[in-house]
Parts: C-alpha cells; sequence; structure tokens
C-alpha cells in the first residue's frame, strides 16, 4: 500500500527535531537556578568597600574666643605669643591705666576731705568748738562766735536798758510808750540771736547732708573706676590656644575694637566637609573615617587619623552648579595638639594647633 507522505517529510518535520535534540536530564538547569539561588542567598554577606572624600577643615565645636579691647591705652605688657597654651583667667595683656588710678586717688581724697568736715559740722553743732580740724570749719566756729557775742552784748545791754525802764515806768516816770519800746526793742535782739543760731545750725545741717551725699556719688564713682580699671588687664575668658595673634608689643597703642587674637577653646574636635549628593549615600551615622591632613610637609608620609562620625546635618549649600551636604566629623579626644615631624632628618617633634588645619575626611 503506497504511503501517504514521504519519509522524508516525517525527518524533517518540528516533531522529528524535538524528538531528537530533547534531552532527557534537567542537570544544567537545576545547576543554573542553585547557582542564582545561592548568588541571591549571599548578596547580605558579600561588602564591598567604597570609598568617598570630602575636603574639611579642623575647627573646635564652638566658634573661636575673639580677644578685643573696649578702650584705647598703651600697651604695658604682653604675655602671648602665636599657639600658646592659656588657661581661662591667665592675664594675657595689661594696659596702662594711670588715668584710672589718679581718678580713684583723687575721688578718695575727696571722701577723706569731706569725711574732716562731717566730723567738724558735728562737733559745730554740740558746741564743741574746740574739737574743729578743719581750717574751713576752724572760721566758721570763730564767725559763729564772734557774731554770737555781740549779739549777747547788745542783748545784756537791752537787758539792762529794760530793767531801768521798767523801774521808772512802775514809778510812773516815764511813760508807759518808752516802757514798751525798751522792751521790744530786747526781744527784737532776744529773736536776732536765736535766729542767728538756727540760721547757722541749718546750714551747717545741710552742708554736712550735702557732703554725705557727695561722698555716696564718690563711692560710686570709683566703684565704676575700678571696673573700668578691670578693662585694662585682658584675661583669657576659656581655656585654649592662642591663634592669629596681631603682634602687638610693649608700647604700642590700641584702639577700643582692636581685635589682639583668637583663642581656639580646649573642647572636642570637629572635622567640616562638604560631601556632594552623588556621595552622601555612602555617609551613615557612626561609620569610621580616615583623616588625612595635607596642611604639612608629607615628605615623610601620609598622617592619618582615625575619627568617628558623630553628627549629619542635613543642611545644603548650593553653588552655581551643584550643592553639597554639610558633614561633621568628631575626632578621638579632645586634644587638640599634634607631634609632627617636619623633615626626615629631624628628629624633634613639633607640637602645634590643629586648629583650622585644612584636611580629607575618606568615609570607609
Amino acid at each position: 500500500m503506497p504511503s501517504l507522505f514521504p519519509s522524508e517529510i516525517i525527518n524533517y518535520s518540528t516533531e522529528s527535531h524535538f524528538s531528537r535534540t530533547y534531552s532527557k536530564t534537567w542537570i544544567v538547569y537545576l545547576f543554573v537556578l542553585a547557582f542564582v539561588t545561592a548568588a541571591i542567598i549571599s548578596l547580605p554577606f558579600i561588602s564591598v568597600e567604597v570609598s568617598t572624600q570630602a575636603r574639611g577643615i579642623i575647627r573646635s565645636e564652638f566658634d573661636n574666643n575673639r580677644l578685643q579691647t573696649v578702650v584705647s591705652a598703651q600697651v604695658m605688657d604682653v604675655r602671648i605669643t602665636e599657639n600658646q597654651l592659656v588657661l581661662q583667667g591667665d592675664t594675657l595683656l595689661v594696659l596702662n591705666s594711670d588715668n584710672i588710678l589718679v581718678q580713684i586717688n583723687r575721688a578718695q581724697e575727696r571722701i577723706n576731705e569731706n569725711n574732716a568736715f562731717i566730723n567738724d559740722i558735728s562737733f559745730l553743732l554740740s558746741d564743741n568748738f574746740s574739737s574743729v580740724r578743719t581750717p574751713r570749719y576752724l572760721s566758721e566756729g570763730n564767725l559763729f562766735r564772734s557774731t554770737e557775742n555781740e549779739q549777747q552784748t547788745r542783748i545784756a545791754f537791752l537787758r539792762n536798758e529794760l530793767a531801768v525802764t521798767q523801774r521808772l515806768y512802775s514809778q510812773d516816770i516815764i511813760a508807759q510808750s518808752d516802757y514798751l519800746r525798751e522792751r521790744n526793742q530786747y526781744e527784737n535782739a532776744v529773736r536776732s540771736r536765736d535766729n542767728l543760731r538756727e540760721q547757722f545750725r541749718n546750714r551747717w545741717q545741710a552742708e554736712r547732708t550735702a557732703f554725705e551725699q557727695e561722698i555716696r556719688s564718690l563711692q560710686t564713682d570709683i566703684l565704676r573706676l575700678l571696673d573700668e580699671k578691670t578693662r585694662y588687664v585682658i584675661l583669657a575668658p576659656v581655656s585654649g590656644s592662642i591663634i592669629q595673634f596681631t603682634g602687638i608689643r610693649q608700647g604700642n597703642f590700641i584702639a577700643p575694637g582692636q581685635v589682639i587674637a583668637e583663642i581656639s577653646a580646649n573642647d572636642n574636635l570637629l572635622v567640616e566637609t562638604f560631601v556632594s549628593p552623588a556621595d552622601i549615600g555612602f555617609v551613615n551615622v557612626g561609620q569610621r573615617v580616615r583623616f588625612q591632613l595635607d596642611a604639612f610637609n608629607l615628605g615623610n608620609g601620609t598622617r592619618y587619623g582615625n575619627g568617628n562620625f558623630a553628627r549629619y546635618y542635613c543642611c545644603r549649600r548650593p553653588t552655581r552648579f551643584s550643592c553639597s551636604q554639610f558633614v561633621r566629623y568628631s575626632v578621638f579626644g579632645t586634644a587638640k595638639r599634634l607631634s609632627w615631624q617636619f623633615d626626615k632628618g629631624n628628629d624633634a617633634d613639633k607640637s602645634f594647633s590643629l586648629d583650622g588645619t585644612h584636611i580629607v575626611a575618606i568615609a570607609v
């Protein structure tokens, strides 16, 4: 019986090709699947070190303390030098304060003089004229006694006249008007003496009050001058290192508001850097970083310091083309000075402050 289709057609069909090329085993497929699965599972355990660099500067946690003067005076003593370590309360600069001392001494002399006047006035008010010591109130006491003696002499004379007139009037020898006139003159003389004494006493009491008020005012002035005198001695407000000293010497004159130096406080050091937005994702809180100082002679090798990422501030610093992320790192320890060997042949290490030093922070 003849075939409906030739055998060649069956040999070259899709089914024939599939039957010849179909594999009976899944070894390759399972191997590939196992490899991909193992790769996915191992991803959390595989780490690749990616480092990003950012330039920055070493600085204190707080801004530098600027030393300024508030008075104009001549420099008498200079006790600071560049990069010097100072403690809080140390004397840094002494200015000429002779004019303040002259004013204080003059005010104290006025106080002593006024106290002497007050004591003499107290003696005068108690009629103790022999205890008066100052020339001013010696003349006052003499004037008062001489005037009072004149009044007493006149009163004594008028008293005698009144006695004679009264006796004559009682004998009807003189008229009553004459008797009344003599008695009126006597009474006027007594009142005049009393008024004189009262005027002197009132004037002395007023002067004593004025002297007491002047003493209080002078004491206030002395306190003000003593407080002003402290401005002529510049003390270290904080402990730290002297930086940016202007080189003032003894004999120079300084003006109010003139900057003398700055003090970098002895607190924790921070490294301020600006990281680009493309690299900010590589920086995490608590991440260790390396610090490379590049402000020194690196012929002796690159020096590194350890640091610990302490704070992350998402503050942007826009520029013309991009914006940077502001990052701060804290340096291990609180020391702000390092020993550095400048030359290969120099074995002596030199110490200096790190504040303001440029640095490269490498986050790894």
